[in-house]
C-alpha cells in the first residue's frame, strides 16, 4: 500500500501547480503580446502602401507602437538636415502633454540624440544609469528603448519607447522594434519621394505653361525660317521639336524626327554610344559658332551642313538649339534669316541685321534697333509707320508686290534688293527678306523678315572693279599666289599663280570659301581670322593647303585686312608660297640630325656595355684556364661565356645603329647571302612561304658580310613577328642605278646600285609606328619581348655602307623594306676562315686602360699566356713608364677612349718615343671608329672588347711575329 503524502509534502505540491499554472499564464500573455507587435509591423507595411502624406503617416505609426506595446509613451523625432538636430513630428502617451510641438534635441544629447549620433540601438533597463542619461523625461519613466530611423547607413530619426517599469525591455523587444524602425525608415522616404514628386509636377506644369506661352509667340518665326532648326533636350539629347526645313533637309516627316535621339540625323561614323560629335563641341566651346558636319536622310544620302548652335534655358530646362543649313552645292544665300537662338527681344537687339514685323498693311508691329540704324530714325519714331514711305516710287510698287506675292502663296522670299530713305535724306541699299505671319489660329496677320545695309559692299565692288586694271600687271607678274576675299570669307580675286600652286585656275578659285583650300578647313580659319582680328596682319604663317588633285602641300602665309578709305575693314588679302620642297629637305636635315645623335649615344652605351663584359669575359677565361674540364663549374663558365658573347651581339647592335660597325669588309655576292639566309630561315618558320626572285647577274657589293646577314635576319625575324598565323614572305634583288631612285625623300649619289626588296603580308604598321621604327630601343612588343635594336641597328648598317632604306606599311596590308646599296666593280670572291686556337708565348707588354676591372683582368689574362706586364691607367702614365721601361717593352695593347689623353694622342706621344713600336689597339667601339683612324697612322692592329684569351693570344703573336 502507497504511503500517504504527509500535509507539508502536499503543501509543496499546490504551491508548484500554482507556480506552473502563473508561469503558463504569463506565457499565454507573452505569446498576445508579441502576435500584437507582429501583426505591428504588419500593419505598418499595409500603412506604406496606403498612406503617403509624412505627417498623417508618422502619428499613425507612432498611435499604433503605443497601442501595441502598451508601454508608457512612444516618441518619433526625425533629423533636419539643416540644424543638424532632432524634431519632433509625433508624440502619444502619459508624457505627450509635457513636451512643446517644436521641441528638439541636439545629436548627441542623451539617449535619443545618441542613438541618432552613434547609429546605435540604445536599451536602458534603468534610464539612471545609462551613459548618456541626462534627465527623467517624468518620474514614470525608468526603463527606455531608442532605436535610430536608418535610410541605407544614413540615420533620418529614432524612434522612442519609453516604460514606467524597470528592466521593461528584452531583447524581442529589441528585435521588433528595429524590425519596425526599418519599415519606418521606408515609409518615411517613400512619403517624402511622394511628396517631391508632387512639388516636381507642380513646377513642371507651371514650366510647361510658361514655355507653351514663350513659343506660341515665335512659333512663326521658327516654322517659316529658311534653315532647318531642331530643339533637343541637351541632356539626353532627345529632339523635342523642328521645324519644316529641318524635316525637309533629311528627307522626314516632322512626327518622324520627334521624340528621336538626335544621333538619327547623323551618319553612324560621326557619333558614339552617347552622342555625335558635333552635338558635343555644340554643347562646349563651340556654342554659336558654325560647325561643318553631315546629316544622313532617310535615304541614306549623305548631305553636307553647316550647323550654328545655341543653349536656350525655358524654365529649369536646358535645350540645345541648332540650325541647319544645307551647303551641300554652294547655293545658300549669302546671308539668311537669323533666327532668335531664345526667341526673347534681347537676343534680336544684338544681332548685327535689322529684325523687322508688320502687320498686313506693312506698318511696323516690331524691330531691332539695327532697323532704326538703317532708315536713321528712334524707335518711337518708327514704330506704326509704313515701310513704302522710306522708298522712291518705283521702289515702293516693287517692294508691295513682293510683300503680296508672300501674302498670296504663303511662300517666304528670300533675298531681294532695294533702295530706302533714310530721316537725312541719304539713300542706302539694303537686302532683305519677307516670309508671312499667321496667329495661332492659322490666319495671316503680317510679315517679318531680315533687312541688311549693304551699301558698303555696294561700294567696295565698285572701288575692286576701279583699281581692278592697276594691280593686274602687278598681280600677273607675281611668283606667289595672291587671293582677296570678302568679309563673308569669298574669294573674289585670285593670281594666275594661283593654277601653279593650287591647280584651280582663276574662275575656278574665284567665289569658294578661302577655307575650302585649308588643310585643317576651319580651323585654319579661325586661327587666320584670329591673328588678323589681334594684329591686323599675319607674317610668315606656316600651314597646309589642298590642291584641285587632293595633294597636300605646304605654303608661307602672309595676310592682312583689306580697308576702304574711310578705315573700315571689307575684306582681306593673302600673299602664300609653295614651301613644300624646302620643308622637305629641312625635315631630311632634322631627322638626320636626330638620328646622328641618337646614334652618339647607342654607341657610348655599347662602348661601356663592352667594357663590363671585358671583365665578366677575361675573368671567366682565366678561370676557365685552371678549372677541371670534368669539374661542375666548367660547364657554368662555359655558360657565362656564352652569354657574354650574347651581350656582345646585343652591342654589335647598337654600335651597328651608330654607324660604326664595319670591320671585314670585301665584295661578295647580296643574291647568294639572301639565298642562304632565307633558306635557313625558311626551315625554321614552315608556316611562312618564302619566295625568291633574285637576279643571277647582279652587281658584287662591298660590305661586311656577317652586317649584312645580321640586317637580313632582323628584317625576316620581323616580318615573322608580323605574320603569327604564317604568311608569305617575298625576296627580290636586280640593278638599278641613282636614277631609278628619283622621287625619294632623299638625293642619292650617283653610280650603280643593288636594290634588295623584303615584303611581308603581315599585319603592317600605322604612320605612328613607322616614322619610329628605326629608333634605338623603340619597340611595340614590350620591354619583356624586345629590345628594340633590331631595326635601329638595320638602319645603321645599311647607312654606314653608303645605303638607303625606305619602308612602306600600312595597317592590315603588310610592310615592304627596299634597301640600295652602292655596287662594286671589285670580283667577288669567297673567303673561308680557320678555327682560332690559343697561342702562348713570351715577352713584356705594356697594358694601358682607365678601367680597373679591365687592367686587373688583362694582367692575368697577358701573364696566363707567358707574357710579362707593366700596367698604365691612363696616357700619361702609359708615356712615363714606356719612357722609362722602352728597352725591356715588346708590345703596348692600348685602350683608345680614356679620359684626358685619349688613346690617339697616347699613341703619337708613345711614337714620339720609339718610331717602331708595336701597338695593338683596343675598345668597347668598333673598328670603323676612331680605332680606324689610328691604324692609318700606323699602329699595328685592333682587337675589340670584350675579347677572349684566344683572340688576344692570337692577336698578340701575329703583332710580336712580324
Amino acid at each position: 500500500m502507497a504511503k500517504k503524502p504527509t500535509c507539508g509534502e502536499l503543501e509543496q505540491r499546490v504551491r508548484e501547480l500554482e507556480k506552473k499554472a502563473v508561469e503558463e499564464k504569463r506565457a499565454e500573455e507573452e505569446a498576445q503580446r508579441r502576435a500584437v507587435q507582429l501583426g505591428l509591423i504588419y500593419g505598418v507595411g499595409q500603412r506604406m502602401i496606403s498612406k503617403l502624406e509624412l505627417e498623417a503617416l508618422l502619428s499613425e505609426i507612432v498611435t499604433a507602437v503605443h497601442d501595441a506595446f502598451g508601454y508608457y509613451g512612444v516618441m518619433l523625432l526625425l533629423v533636419d538636415e539643416e540644424t543638424n538636430r532632432l524634431t519632433m513630428q509625433s508624440i502619444v502617451g502619459g508624457y505627450a502633454n509635457l513636451f512643446p510641438k517644436d521641441l528638439w534635441l541636439a545629436i548627441g544629447e542623451g539617449m535619443i540624440g545618441y542613438a541618432a549620433a552613434s547609429g546605435k540601438t540604445q536599451l536602458s533597463g534603468d534610464v539612471s544609469k545609462h551613459p548618456h542619461y541626462v534627465r527623467k523625461a517624468k518620474e514614470e519613466t525608468n526603463s527606455e528603448l531608442a532605436v535610430p530611423i536608418k535610410s541605407g547607413k544614413k540615420v533620418i530619426g529614432v524612434l522612442d519607447l519609453q516604460s514606467d517599469e524597470f528592466d521593461a525591455f528584452d531583447e524581442t523587444d529589441v528585435m521588433v522594434t528595429e524590425t519596425l524602425a526599418d519599415q519606418v525608415a521606408v515609409a518615411i522616404e517613400n512619403a517624402r519621394l511622394y511628396e517631391a514628386v508632387q512639388q516636381e509636377l507642380t513646377e513642371r506644369k507651371q514650366a510647361e505653361e510658361a514655355l507653351r506661352v514663350s513659343e506660341e509667340r515665335h512659333r512663326k518665326l521658327f516654322e517659316e525660317a529658311q534653315d532647318g532648326i531642331f530643339l533637343a533636350d541637351a541632356k539626353t539629347g532627345v529632339i523635342v521639336d523642328c521645324n519644316y526645313e529641318a524635316a525637309k533637309l533629311v528627307n522626314r516627316d516632322k512626327s518622324e524626327l520627334i521624340g528621336q535621339h538626335q544621333t538619327i540625323l547623323h551618319p553612324s561614323r560621326q557619333t558614339n554610344e552617347n552622342f555625335s560629335e558635333t552635338f558635343q563641341k555644340q554643347l562646349g566651346e563651340s556654342e554659336g559658332q558654325v560647325l561643318e558636319t553631315q546629316v544622313i536622310t532617310s535615304t541614306g544620302e549623305i548631305k553636307e551642313v553647316g550647323i550654328k548652335a545655341s543653349l536656350l534655358h525655358i524654365g529649369d530646362r536646358k535645350l540645345l538649339q541648332g540650325i541647319f543649313r544645307d551647303i551641300s552645292e554652294q547655293k545658300q544665300a549669302e546671308e539668311a534669316l537669323k533666327e532668335s537662338e531664345e526667341k526673347y527681344r534681347t537676343i534680336l537687339e544684338n544681332i548685327e541685321d535689322g529684325y523687322y514685323e508688320v502687320d498686313i498693311a506693312g506698318n511696323f508691329t516690331f524691330f531691332n534697333d539695327s532697323i532704326c540704324k538703317v532708315l536713321g530714325y528712334t524707335n518711337d519714331e518708327l514704330m506704326g509707320t509704313n515701310n513704302l514711305q522710306y522708298t522712291e516710287k518705283e521702289d515702293a510698287k516693287r517692294l508691295y508686290q513682293t510683300f503680296n506675292r508672300v501674302y498670296e502663296t504663303g511662300k517666304p522670299t528670300k533675298v531681294f534688293d532695294w533702295e530706302i530713305i533714310r530721316k537725312d535724306g541719304t539713300k542706302r541699299h539694303v537686302e532683305a527678306s519677307v516670309s508671312l505671319m499667321k496667329d495661332t489660329k492659322g490666319q495671316r496677320k503680317g510679315f517679318r523678315g531680315i533687312v541688311r545695309d549693304i551699301t558698303e559692299k555696294k561700294q567696295m565692288e565698285k572701288e575692286l572693279v576701279q583699281t581692278k586694271n592697276f594691280l593686274q600687271n602687278i598681280l600677273d607678274s607675281s611668283i606667289d599666289g595672291i587671293t582677296t576675299t570678302d568679309l563673308q570669307g569669298n574669294v573674289i580675286y585670285a593670281s594666275p599663280r594661283t593654277k601653279d600652286i593650287l591647280g584651280y585656275d582663276q574662275e575656278a578659285a574665284i567665289s569658294k570659301k578661302a577655307y575650302s583650300f585649308y588643310g585643317n578647313r576651319i580651323e585654319d580659319a579661325k586661327l587666320i581670322m584670329k591673328e588678323l582680328k589681334a594684329k591686323g596682319e599675319l607674317i610668315d604663317h606656316e600651314m597646309k593647303l589642298k590642291r584641285k588633285d587632293d595633294e597636300l602641300i605646304d605654303i608661307n602665309l602672309s595676310a592682312s585686312l583689306l580697308k576702304d578709305e574711310k578705315g573700315e575693314v571689307i575684306g582681306t588679302l593673302g600673299i602664300f608660297r609653295d614651301i613644300t620642297e624646302k620643308n622637305m629637305l629641312e625635315a631630311q636635315l632634322a631627322q638626320a640630325q636626330r638620328m646622328e645623335a641618337l646614334g652618339t649615344l647607342a654607341g657610348g652605351i655599347a662602348h661601356n656595355f663592352n667594357n663590363l663584359l671585358m671583365g665578366i669575359q677575361g675573368n671567366a677565361s682565366l678561370m676557365l684556364l685552371e678549372t677541371d674540364p670534368t669539374h661542375p663549374n666548367c660547364e657554368r663558365l662555359k655558360n657565362i661565356e656564352e652569354s657574354v658573347q650574347n651581350g656582345s651581339r646585343l652591342t654589335r647592335q647598337l654600335l651597328g645603329y651608330a654607324r660604326e660597325g664595319r670591320y671585314e669588309v670585301r665584295p661578295i655576292s647580296l643574291s647568294q647571302v639572301v639565298e642562304e639566309t632565307s633558306n635557313t630561315f625558311g626551315t625554321t618558320k614552315k608556316e611562312i612561304t618564302v619566295h625568291q626572285d633574285l637576279a643571277k647577274d647582279l652587281y658584287g657589293i662591298k660590305v661586311d658580310q656577317s652586317q649584312i646577314e645580321q640586317v637580313l635576319l632582323n628584317l625576316y625575324v620581323n616580318a615573322a613577328e608580323a605574320m603569327p598565323g604564317g604568311g608569305d614572305l617575298f625576296l627580290k634583288t636586280m640593278k638599278v642605278t641613282h636614277k631609278d631612285m628619283r622621287g625619294k625623300t632623299y638625293k642619292a649619289n650617283p653610280g650603280n646600285y643593288v636594290l634588295l626588296t623584303i615584303r611581308d603580308t603581315g599585319i603592317g604598321m600605322d604612320k605612328k609606328t613607322k616614322d619610329r621604327i628605326f629608333e634605338p630601343f623603340f619597340t611595340t612588343k614590350g620591354l619583356a619581348k624586345g629590345t628594340g635594336l633590331g631595326l635601329a641597328s638595320v638602319y645603321g648598317i645599311v647607312k654606314a655602307h653608303g645605303g638607303y632604306i625606305d619602308i612602306e606599311s600600312k595597317r592590315g596590308q603588310g610592310t615592304t623594306f627596299e634597301i640600295y646599296l652602292p655596287a662594286t666593280q671589285k670580283e667577288v670572291k669567297e673567303e673561308k676562315k680557320s678555327p682560332g686556337r690559343l697561342v702562348k708565348g713570351k715577352g713584356t707588354i705594356l697594358l694601358v686602360d682607365d678601367e680597373e676591372m679591365v687592367i686587373d683582368v688583362g694582367e692575368q689574362m697577358l701573364k696566363k699566356l707567358g707574357y710579362e706586364v707593366y700596367l698604365a691607367r691612363g696616357g700619361q702614365e702609359a708615356i712615363d713608364v714606356y719612357e722609362e721601361n722602352k728597352d725591356n717593352i715588346d708590345m703596348v695593347l692600348l685602350d683608345i677612349v680614356m679620359p684626358g689623353m685619349s688613346g690617339g694622342k697616347t699613341y703619337e706621344s708613345l711614337r714620339q718615343i720609339d718610331s717602331d713600336i708595336k701597338v695593338l689597339l683596343s675598345s668597347g667601339y668598333d673598328i670603323d671608329g676612331k680605332a680606324k683612324e689610328i691604324l692609318e697612322r700606323g699602329c699595328d692592329a685592333f682587337i675589340q672588347k670584350p675579347f677572349s684569351m684566344k683572340e688576344l693570344s692570337q692577336e698578340v703573336r701575329k703583332i710580336l711575329d712580324s
